[in-house]
């Protein structure tokens, strides 16, 4: 392995450095040239599960029942709400907003039809409905109406008055539904083995056509939700303004990663620069270190680009590992080369490198072999992006091999040879020797006992992981996202969308009661229900379906779910239905009344209130609820189960007829994944890292002591987590094989250093004092400097950015101890290269 870099490395690079550099150039240029087609997915389909049935069923409900994305302006003036002058601020940005392409209709308080301000008569309601802004309606009383309705309050009017919201209900991505049916139902056939040889071809360039499309839609999302902005902007006189739904949380977060990429990326860089300028005090080994970084990073934009692997928010951070990886290995091919050049002052500058790369050619090989089996271990998650986060983080870590030992010590080599540092890095920087290296020594088994009450720790943290989060938690709290998230839960009945479909036990036939059959029923005593009715017969199976056992069934479910403190507003059939009964004394109907009163709700109630919620072909009702995603005691799994319980439980219901559905549960599931995800992809790494570490360093021992310092590295990071409240999700899921994959670098440095200077005389101490004095030093250059570029990332308003700044400089401080203390003595006690000669 160590002849490769001296023969045939020499050869071809390290001899002519020029062409070398040439090529690079011409290669980086080439790549480069797909830049332009790096894209970012920020559909909200990256925060589900593809293969989950639960995500199958969802799809079905929307189509079924003509579910609409939709987001939600709320809108609270300094003045009267109820005022004329609230009524025109509202109508002027309801109209603007009617120019945005994506805008098929917009729900205010403005439009919807009022039944109490005065109220009308159930016979007249057809012909004789009012809105707030017709002459003859009464304010007081449709403030009444509009703060108390079942169907309004908590959705378009705050119970307390002040606040109202805008409903935009967006237009259905036809071209996207055509494309993600044709694909799934090739898929489903793929999966069972009947595709066709004509149909596998479909599939290729159905998904092709898929995946560029929604790149296309992706933008048009972002561009709507832009101007929806741009006008809210334009409104905001006399007025507190704030947007939310689903589709702007998933397009605000990939904007902040944007945002973060493109601000704190440069922001690393200069805090690297400084960094690196302190540690090495030479404009070279500032600048070198850093163009390796820059064109590591552009080939792997450039890569991912061609490969049409779109980054999403769990792989938003790729970037910066790249940086780290890159930036660990050019530190270490720095500090050696100073240690030659201090040893051999009168070497030339092809002899230091030539020495430098045959030395380290075999450590920073093995080191990324290692990190890429950490990394591969993300390929069992049963999560998409999480597995295409582990293949880029493979390809990346590759791709910063080549570059390091290429583009390094070319630019090395056409830069004139450097003066010898008047004091050599070991006795310059004794931190690793004097403090960790000394306190190894002075301490010895006493590291053990430390390391033993680091693992109590670590077990009681890890019991308290939870796997729950909320998308609030993700901004901080003085953004306007967070704080419009905050007041939709607080006043306008929650955030996240949660369906619940029960299916009615008997068929719409048996229980429906027929006109004909209920026509000797006493009819409705108040006045309201005496007038205007006249049976009409068309074939509207709405007529016969509605029967006092389905309602208060229905009545029932609805009340059960809204009861639930997580649970905001809550709207399905019973909401009309309460609205009917309000107009008879809030006594139930009969089956005869029930039936006349759908016949005579106004168009518009129908389309608002009972074509979303009911089917009557299939004898199936839909209750919407919107989750308190802001509630602190939310614990999604526990309310699905607490639901479903409820249901099936207390109210009887047949597990085949009740389902749960919507974002909330393709979150949830989400979630459950993660939580398996990490535990398999934590067992694989660490077998497959231990597997990795007797094939390198040819010794069972060597493996069991090596793994060691990288799962007390491992578990100490996931139980900070713990103990801090942090939640594992989406975000965090890939920080054990980060906290792994870093410290691995470190133990593979360490033991490879150490065999070589044990050999010398076979003295422990004195072998781990010389080990600290070299490679220590590389090791604590490279954690100082990573640790403090990242913590500028703590700064950004998304909170997973800043946890991963803060957990990547805590990895990066916990393997650098654990590998100069823990290991070391690990050796010492255990004299895995032989026992010391004898005097």
């Amino acid at each position: 392995m160590t002849s490769l870099p001296s023969n045939i490395f020499k050869k071809l690079v390290l001899n002519h450095p020029v062409a070398a550099l040439l090529f690079m150039l011409i290669i980086g240029a080439l790549v480069s040239t797909n830049i332009p087609k790096f894209q970012y997915d920020a559909s909200a389909d990256a925060l589900v599960l593809e293969n989950d049935p639960d995500l199958t069923y969802m799809r079905s409900i929307t189509e079924r029942y003509g579910i609409r994305e939709s987001v939600f302006i709320t809108f609270t003036p300094e003045y009267e709400l109820f005022s004329p002058q609230a009524f025109e601020a509202v109508k002027g940005l309801r109209d603007a907003l009617k120019k945005v392409p994506r805008v098929e209709s917009i729900s205010t308080y403005l439009d919807v039809p009022l039944l109490r301000s005065p109220p009308v008569p159930l016979a007249e309601m057809a012909e004789n409905t009012r809105t707030l802004l017709d002459f003859d309606t009464d304010i007081n009383l449709a403030r009444e109406e509009l703060t108390n309705s079942p169907l309004y309050k908590d959705l378009l009017v705050s119970r307390d008055g002040h606040t109202t919201a805008l409903q935009l209900n967006f237009k259905p991505d036809t071209q996207y539904r055509a494309f993600l049916k044709l694909r799934d139902e090739l898929e489903n056939k793929k999966h069972l083995g009947k595709l066709t040889e004509e149909e596998n071809n479909t599939l290729k360039i159905t998904r092709q056509k898929f995946d560029a499309y929604k790149i296309i839609a992706a933008k048009s999302l972002h561009e709507d939700i832009s101007s929806i902005r741009a006008i809210m902007e334009n409104h905001r006189k006399g007025a507190q303004l704030y947007l939310g739904g689903v589709p702007m949380i998933a397009d605000d977060m990939m904007t902040y990663v944007r945002n973060d990429v493109a601000t704190f990326g440069i922001g690393v860089v200069i805090f690297l620069l400084i960094t690196l300028a302190v540690i090495f005090r030479k404009v070279r080994w500032v600048i070198i270190p850093l163009i390796c970084c820059a064109y590591s990073t552009l080939i792997m934009v450039g890569l991912l680009g061609y490969l049409d692997w779109r980054v999403t928010v769990i792989s938003s951070n790729f970037i910066s590992l790249v940086l780290i990886i890159t930036l660990a290995v050019t530190i270490h091919l720095v500090v050696h080369y100073q240690e030659l050049l201090s040893e051999f002052k009168d070497a030339s500058n092809m002899e230091l490198m030539t020495e430098t790369v045959r030395h380290m050619f075999a450590p920073c090989l093995y080191t990324a072999l290692t990190t890429m089996v950490a990394f591969s271990s993300l390929v069992v998650s049963q999560i998409v992006p999480v597995i295409n986060f582990g293949w880029m983080m493979v390809m990346g870590i590759g791709v910063t091999f080549i570059v390091s030992f290429t583009l390094f010590p070319v630019v090395v080599l056409l830069l004139p040879k450097p003066e010898p540092n008047p004091v050599t890095p070991q006795r310059k920087h004794s931190f690793t020797a004097t403090i960790l290296g000394h306190a190894t020594l002075a301490l010895g088994n006493y590291i053990f006992l430390f390391a033993l009450l680091i693992i109590i720790f670590s077990g009681i943290g890890l019991s308290k992981l939870k796997v729950e989060n909320s998308f609030i938690d993700y901004f901080d709290s003085n953004t306007e996202i967070y704080q419009g998230m905050s007041l939709i839960d607080k006043k306008l009945g929650g955030t996240t969308p949660l369906e619940v479909i029960i299916k009615l036990g008997n068929t719409a036939e048996e229980e429906s009661v027929t006109i004909e059959d209920n026509l000797d029923e006493e009819f409705f005593d108040d006045s309201d229900f005496d007038e205007g009715f006249a049976l009409e017969t068309d074939n509207d199976p709405g007529k016969y379906w509605f029967t006092q056992g389905k309602v208060e069934k229905i009545h029932q479910i609805h009340d059960l779910i809204d009861e639930l403190e997580q649970t905001g507003k809550v709207l399905s059939i019973s909401t009309m239905m309460r609205i009917a009964e309000s107009f008879n004394e809030d006594k139930a109907l009969t089956n005869l009344e029930l039936g006349l009163v759908y016949q005579k709700l106004p168009k518009e109630y129908l389309d608002i209130i009972i074509k979303p919620y009911v089917s009557f072909e299939e004898n199936e009702v839909r209750f919407s609820i919107r989750v308190k995603d802001s509630d602190p005691n939310l614990k999604r799994d526990q309310l699905l189960k607490t639901i479903h319980d409820g249901l099936t439980g207390k109210l009887g219901l047949a597990e085949e007829n009740v389902r749960l559905s919507g974002m909330l549960v393709m979150y949830n599931n989400m979630l459950k994944s993660l939580f398996k995800s990490q535990i398999l992809t934590l067992g694989v790494v660490l077998v497959g890292i231990f597997v990795m570490f007797i094939l390198l360093f040819r010794s069972v021992s060597l493996g069991i002591l090596g793994i060691m310092p990288n799962i007390l590295s491992a578990a100490t990071v996931l139980s900070v987590m713990g103990w801090t409240g942090i939640a594992l999700d989406m975000m965090t899921i890939t920080i054990a094989a980060i906290t792994v994959g870093i410290g691995v670098d470190d133990t593979i440095h360490y033991i490879h250093r150490f065999r070589k200077e044990i050999v010398k005389d076979f003295d422990y101490d004195a072998a781990l004092i010389r080990s600290h004095s070299s490679v220590g030093n590389a090791m604590y250059y490279t954690s100082i400097t990573i640790i403090l570029g990242f913590s500028i990332l703590t700064l950004s308003n998304f909170v997973p950015t800043i946890y991963f700044g803060l957990l990547t400089g805590l990895a990066m401080f916990i393997a650098l101890i654990a590998n100069l203390t823990l290991l070391p003595q690990l050796i010492r006690f255990f004299k895995p290269f032989g026992s010391e000669p004898k005097s």
